[in-house]
C-alpha cells in the first residue's frame, strides 16, 4: 500500500485584481517526502564557495521535480477548469504559496540571541513561528508542501520548481545584502524587474498574501544587489 498525505488549501488567487478564490486538494507520497528529506540532509556542499548555495537549491529542485505529481494534478485541473492564460495561471500558482503562513527555517536554534540579522532577531522576539536545526536553513519543495513550513527561500524554491514544470521562464534570485529570496518571471507585468540574459524578469514577492508581481520595496529594488540562483528555460519539457 502506498501511504499518502492529502492536503486541502484555499488558493487565494488574484485578490487585488479580481477577488476570486479557488480551492483544491493535493497529495504527496510519504515515501517521497522522506526521500527528499534524506537527500537534503545527506547533501555535501561547501557553502563557503561562491556558488555553494546555488548548488543546494539546484539539486533540491531537480530531485523534487518528479516528487510532485499530486500537486501538478491539482493545478492541471484548476487551469483546465478555468481556461487560464499564462498570466492568470502564474497568479494562481504564486497566490497558492503566498496564502501559506510564514515560518522561519533556521539551521540552528530558534533563539533571537544567536543571530545578528535584524529581521531574524525581531521576528523571533515577536513570537514568530520557527523551525530549528534544519540543514541549509531550507526545506525541499515536497517537505514544504508536507509541513506547510516555509520562509522566503523555501517558498521561492517551490515556486521555481512548479513554474519550471509548467514551462514558465522563471528565476530564483536572492540578495545576501538583504537576506532575502524571491522569484522573477519573464511575463509582461509593470513594476520592478531584473534583466537576465537580455530578458526582463519581473520580481514577485512570495511571503505576502495577494502581492502583485512587480511590487517591491524601493529600499530593496537595486537589482545589482541581487544574484540569480536558478534559471529555467522556456524549452523545458513538462
Amino acid at each position: 500500500m502506498v501511504s499518502l498525505i492529502a492536503l486541502s488549501d484555499i488558493i487565494e488567487y488574484g485578490a487585488p485584481m479580481t477577488g476570486k478564490k479557488y480551492s483544491g486538494t493535493y497529495w504527496l507520497r510519504i515515501s517521497d517526502v522522506r526521500k527528499s528529506s534524506t537527500f537534503r540532509n545527506t547533501m555535501v556542499v561547501d557553502l563557503s564557495s561562491l556558488y555553494g548555495y546555488d548548488q543546494v537549491v539546484a539539486k533540491c529542485s531537480e530531485f523534487d521535480q518528479v516528487m510532485l505529481p499530486g500537486v501538478y494534478a491539482m493545478f492541471d485541473s484548476l487551469r483546465d477548469a478555468n481556461k487560464f492564460d499564462d498570466k492568470n495561471f502564474a497568479e494562481a500558482l504564486v497566490s497558492f504559496v503566498q496564502d501559506i503562513p510564514y515560518t522561519l527555517i533556521l539551521d540552528d536554534a530558534c533563539s533571537p540571541w544567536q543571530y545578528n540579522d535584524a529581521f531574524i532577531r525581531e521576528y523571533l522576539l515577536g513570537g514568530g513561528k520557527c523551525r530549528p536545526y534544519t540543514k541549509f536553513g531550507l526545506l525541499t519543495p515536497s517537505e514544504f508542501l508536507a509541513t506547510l513550513d516555509g520562509d522566503c527561500d523555501t517558498r521561492a524554491l517551490l515556486l521555481f520548481t512548479i513554474l519550471s514544470h509548467y514551462n514558465f521562464d522563471v528565476a530564483m534570485i536572492s540578495s545576501e545584502h538583504f537576506g532575502h529570496s524571491v522569484i522573477a518571471v519573464n511575463l509582461p507585468y509593470p513594476g520592478i524587474s531584473k534583466l537576465i540574459d537580455g530578458k526582463r524578469f519581473v520580481i514577485w514577492e512570495t511571503t505576502q498574501l495577494g502581492l502583485r508581481p512587480g511590487i517591491f520595496p524601493k529600499k530593496m529594488s537595486d537589482m545589482r544587489l541581487w544574484s540569480v540562483n536558478l534559471l529555467s528555460t522556456q524549452n523545458q519539457v513538462q
